[in-house]
């Protein structure tokens, strides 16, 4: 379920479900103008939603979950009661289960790469997106298995973070405007292109999308622009592309592309001299697993421990080449 709102300032919760042609969105109950008023609040730091609305969604929905109604509606409590759940919730949040690449990749391979562009940059603040789309990236995850009006709402709910001088460059982004100046050194910096031509590749990558059947899904028209593009003509229009020195605006480019953590490179020797300091060739450690390799090693550091009257140094050499071993048969 998710809350979207009616050009009369509605608000109506919805929910997608699976078609013969994929996934659409159905009313499940218009809620009024103020989701606030179905809030109780029986103490400062207690709510509870009013229970004969839950029935009736309850009753409604074609998938019914309480945890995801309450959801819906916590960005209308108090700020106060907001930091307080979410520094409880954070308390009891374990670590998330790892979703391994290739299952996430066949999840996310019907995500249009408009979405992708989007998301991409609302989350790492990239324009040059390089590989970006080819990647299973978590952030892809949200808009999987939901129909085009649900990830419509939960974008624009995201594009309030967007500064205003960032709402021009996000366009061009999003519409990949950046690949019709492929020998252009600018075409990262788009306040450096000729504005005309920009503009003309983004209208025309507007109209475009717009009659992509495999974006606009639902509410589809030929004879006008859909309601879910209509803004990015506005934000384009009304507004600029920062006008940033070009060595500025390299190097925030350089930072952003380094942002993402890379760990160390692992210290220790390397796989060979290992090997030798175990006493092992490389084609006997290839055979053995990790039980086999650390019974090699138990026997080695009980011949060299210091106490047992061997030599410290040799014991060290052993300690640190079973770690390295371990370590590159973990990876």
């Amino acid at each position: 379920m998710y809350l979207a709102r009616h050009h009369n300032g509605d608000y109506v919760i919805r929910e997608s479900v699976e078609r013969p042609g994929g996934w659409r969105s159905r009313d499940v109950m218009t809620i009024g103008p103020d989701p606030a008023a179905h809030l109780h609040f029986p103490s400062p730091t207690a709510y509870y939603l009013d229970p004969d609305l839950a029935e009736e969604i309850e009753r409604r929905a074609s998938h019914y979950d309480e945890a995801q109604l309450d959801r819906l509606f916590f960005r209308f409590l108090p700020p106060g009661l907001q930091a307080r759940i979410k520094q409880f919730e954070g308390r009891g949040r374990g670590s998330a289960k790892k979703i391994p690449k290739t299952v996430r990749a066949e999840r996310q391979s019907q995500v249009h790469p408009f979405d992708k562009r989007r998301l991409y940059f609302l989350r790492y603040g990239q324009m040059n997106l390089g590989a970006a789309l080819l990647k299973p990236y978590p952030c892809y995850d949200q808009v999987v298995q939901k129909s085009r009006d649900e990830i419509e709402w939960l974008i624009t709910g995201l594009e309030t973070v967007l500064k205003f001088r960032e709402r021009k460059a996000y366009v061009y982004a999003a519409f990949d405007l950046q690949r019709f100046f492929p020998n252009n050194p600018l075409k990262f910096m788009p306040a450096g292109l000729d504005p005309e031509a920009v503009d003309d590749r983004f209208v025309e990558e507007l109209c475009r999308l717009g009659r992509d059947r495999g974006f606009v899904s639902e509410n589809y028209r030929i004879d006008r622009l859909s309601d879910y593009l209509v803004k990015y003509l506005i934000m384009y229009f009304d507004s600029e592309f920062e006008d940033h020195r070009p060595e500025a605006d390299f190097l925030e480019d350089f930072i952003n592309q380094h942002r993402v953590y890379r760990p160390p490179a692992p210290k220790g020797p390397s796989l060979a001299r290992a090997c030798r300091i175990m006493g092992l060739s490389e084609a006997q450690y290839k055979g053995l697993d990790k039980k086999g390799l650390t019974r090699v090693y138990r026997r080695l550091v009980m011949a060299c421990h210091p106490d047992r009257g061997g030599d410290q140094e040799r014991f060290i050499q052993v300690k640190e080449a079973f770690t390295r071993l371990v370590q590159i048969k973990r990876n």
